[in-house]
Parts: structure tokens; sequence; C-alpha cells
């Protein structure tokens, strides 16, 4: 349904300017409840993090957060996209940071609801963004301490990390109204955090997600940037105790069905990560 705000929201005029658009491909959605549908993928440039994750890396994306390069892409080139590709009935936004360009995402949702697309936007929650039409889907994956830079570490062009440097990645770090306000006003949402392995994260990951089921329902996913190889099954067995427990509590807090559904998704190409991988989904 059309949002009927007083003041009109902004959007794009000229189809033929410059965006913060860095890339623009074809893809199979591999994640989360859209999992094995065919997408299209617009990747913004700018972000309000900085994420480094230690022995993980730096952003895998950092091209577009930590030195972000200009774009390329005009909105003309997403109608030529999906002109070429009539079948895919399916958006992937993600960045950077996506709600940094309130105009973009409008147009977007306005472009989206006339050939009856789908879009998931990936956000860290640092903004909300009201659009004239909802979002499809909210794929929320805020940034934990396991994510903070280090003072005196080199950055992928060679920046060192500075005090100021971890101020700007805290700036809007879990920013907890803004998360809630995009669940509520959007569609859909699950929630995708990136764990480390470790129980201190893990209750990080649990803490925030109780903070928000106390007023919403909808899908939690566990994601893993970890190399599970290295791991027993006793690791698998407490992880998967944490998951039954969390799947309780929800159970509890609402009257609908959970359905866990496995997932199975590859991290380079390499180690299969399944036994903590997986959705919750509260059915009203």
């Amino acid at each position: 349904m059309e949002n009927k705000a007083l003041r009109p929201l902004k959007r794009l005029r000229d189809y033929d300017k410059t965006l913060p658009v860095l890339e623009l491909y074809t893809a199979v959605q591999s994640e989360g409840s859209r999992f094995g549908r065919p997408t299209i993928v617009i990747r913004t440039t700018g972000c309000t993090h900085r994420c480094y994750f230690g022995e993980g890396g730096w952003c895998d994306s950092w091209y577009t957060s930590i030195h972000p390069e200009k774009g390329i892409f005009k909105f003309q080139d997403i109608i030529d996209i999906y002109n070429e590709n009539p079948q895919v009935k399916e958006m992937m936004l993600t960045g950077g940071s996506p709600t940094m360009h309130p105009a973009l995402v409008n147009e977007l949702t306005h472009f989206a609801n006339e050939r009856d697309i789908v879009i998931t936007i990936e956000t860290e929650g640092s903004a909300f963004v009201e659009t004239d039409y909802p979002i499809g889907l909210i794929s929320l994956s805020p940034k934990f301490n396991n994510s903070l830079p280090v003072v005196g570490t080199v950055t992928p062009a060679g920046r060192v990390v500075d005090e100021k440097f971890i101020k700007i990645h805290n700036r809007r770090r879990l920013n907890t109204t803004a998360i809630k306000q995009m669940m509520e006003f959007h569609t859909d949402y699950h929630y995708k955090p990136v764990w480390d392995g470790t129980e201190y994260n893990l209750e990080e990951i649990i803490f925030k997600a109780e903070m928000l089921w106390l007023d919403f329902v909808g899908i939690f996913y566990y994601n893993s940037s970890i190399d599970m190889s290295h791991h027993d099954d006793s690791y698998f067995d407490r992880i998967n105790w944490h998951t039954q427990e969390r799947l309780d509590y929800i159970q509890s807090m609402c009257a609908g069905e959970i359905e866990l559904i496995p997932q199975t998704i590859y991290r380079n190409d390499t180690h299969k990560l399944s036994s903590n991988t997986c959705e919750w989904k509260i059915y009203d």
C-alpha cells in the first residue's frame, strides 16, 4: 500500500545521472528466506561503518565502505538490465550502506511496484529509510563488538587505523531505534548477524535479538564467518543447544507456530556451514 505522507518523499529526477552504484549484475540469492531465487544485485557505495573482523579480515566489500569508490551506473542501467532479464522478479540492494541513499531506495520501490519485483535490502540498521512502497525484505545484519577496527591496523588501501577511524565506525552502530523502525515499517525481515564463534559474541547476538523480539516477531538467521572445520561435534552440540533455547523462548512469546528451517551455505567454496545455520520463522 502506498504511503500517504503529507510531505512527498525524495525521488530521482534524472535517470541518466550517475548514481552511487558501483556494481549491477545478475545472481542467485544464496541465503535467507529468498534462497535460490534469481535476482539482480545493485551494490551502492558509501557506508557508515568500517568493519574489521580480526583474522576474518576487513569488510568483504571494503571498496564501498572503508575506501568507497565512485559510482558508475545510472538508473537507466537498472531499467535496462531488468528489460534484458524480464523473468527476474527479485532485487538485492546491498552495499556499502544503501540506506545512505534514500532517494535512490525510494525510486527503486516505485520501479519494483510497477514490475512486481520483491526488494531485499541488506542493512546494518544504522538508519531508517521510509519509502512510498514498503520494501519486501529487510536483511538485518547489526555489527557487534567483533567488527571494531584496531588502532594501528592497516586498511586494504594502506591507511593506518586511528581513534577517529574507530569513532566513525561506532557512530551509528547498533542503532536500535532505526532497526525497530525498519522492521515496523517494511513488509518482512530476517536477522543475519556475523558470528565469530565465541561465547561472548553469541551472547551479544542473543541479547540484541531478545531486545527486538520483545515487540516483534520474524526471522532469525545465524551466519558465520569462521572456519568451522576447526571445531568438533561437542562445539556444534553447544551451538544447537543455544538454538533450541532461543526457539523455546520465542515460542513462549507468541501464539504462532515456529518452524526451524535448516540452511546450507559455503564460505570461499570450501567449508560447508550447516550445523549452526538456520532460520527462525514465526507464523501467525
